[in-house]
């Protein structure tokens, strides 16, 4: 019998962060900490349109401000990003969390 489970990626691999409003930038795989994906995050042309969403997010986390914290994480799932595999046979993943932080990125699907 054979499942249909998916792999988890693998350190190294590489997606494009996509938005139904553009691409938000390039996500590198850097290692798994359960459940959380921690990556190198390379912003595209277009993040300016996304950061200001991001950056709100991580500072309602920051500071506790849990009055705010549902606003801020429905802002980011309204993008509804997905992670496009750079090379071939790569797996397309719908984050149910993520966060971006300068230049390192995490996730959670």
């Amino acid at each position: 019998m054979t499942n249909n489970i998916p792999l988890a990626p693998e350190a190294g691999s590489v997606w494009l962060l996509k938005s139904v409003r553009g691409t938000v930038g390039t996500v590198e795989l850097v290692e798994i900490d359960q459940p959380s994906f921690k990556c190198r995050f390379a912003p595209s042309p277009a993040w300016a349109d996304f950061s200001d969403l991001f950056e709100n997010q991580a500072r309602v986390v920051d500071q506790g401000i849990a009055a705010e914290a549902g606003a801020a994480l429905k802002a980011v799932q309204d993008l509804e990003l997905i992670l496009v595999p750079v090379e071939s046979g790569g797996q397309t993943i719908r984050p149910s969390i993520i966060q971006i932080r300068g230049d390192r990125a995490s996730f959670r699907y």
